[in-house]
């Protein structure tokens, strides 16, 4: 059974979003942080910064949201540093530099929207990371869409496999802790100041 469910997880995972995704208009995009080497994004990285910009160039969003904080610089700053090189004004760019894991991307990027934004945010990343990053945005009670890059840097098949497993195993992770409400008491512990 355990197995069946980890196929059925890793496809739908593999097929998400389904069909053709129409991004909507609206005022915030936020980028998922990944790695980064000083001031260089990796491949990962640098997919995702390119869809933002590309994002922000059409004038489907108006400000970029670029999270992360490890590194020195952190993965946020090259973010921002990037996309300014790319043509973004700064006036446009908004960064996080708290956060360790996609958890807290959307966590501390929440806090940086109005209490009533207009149109929902539109969460970057490789379309395998979506379907979870939706989990928990959705835990968040963030009105999120997804928006996910043309191009992963994942080519390979190994590549592929290797990060729809570690996908598949992250996704099932928090789904379980969404289920018996553990997930709801991690979030009720990020916003707890004393807990930074």
């Amino acid at each position: 059974m355990g197995a069946v469910y980890f196929l059925w997880t890793a496809w739908q995972i593999g097929h998400f979003p389904e069909g053709d995704v129409v991004i909507q208009k609206t005022k915030y995009a936020a980028v998922l942080g990944a790695t980064s080497h000083g001031e260089r994004p990796t491949p990962v990285y640098a997919g995702r910064i390119k869809k933002a910009v590309q994002l922000y160039k059409s004038g489907t969003v108006e400000k970029l949201i670029f999270t992360g904080g490890p590194g020195k610089p952190s993965q946020a700053e090259v973010g921002r540093m990037e996309a300014i090189a790319a043509g973004v004004p700064d006036t446009a760019i908004l960064i996080e530099n708290h956060s360790q894991n996609t958890l807290e991307n959307l966590y501390y990027t929440q806090k940086l929207l109005p209490s009533h934004p207009i149109g929902p945010l539109l969460i970057v990343s490789d379309p395998f990371h979506l379907k979870r990053a939706m989990l928990l945005a959705d835990s968040l009670k963030i009105n999120a869409q997804p928006a996910p890059t043309e191009h992963s840097a994942f080519q390979s098949w190994r590549t592929k496999i290797q990060f729809l497993i570690r996908e598949t195993m992250a996704y099932s992770y928090y789904r379980m802790q969404q289920l018996t409400g553990l997930l709801e008491r991690k979030i009720k512990k990020l916003k707890t100041p004393s807990t930074r």
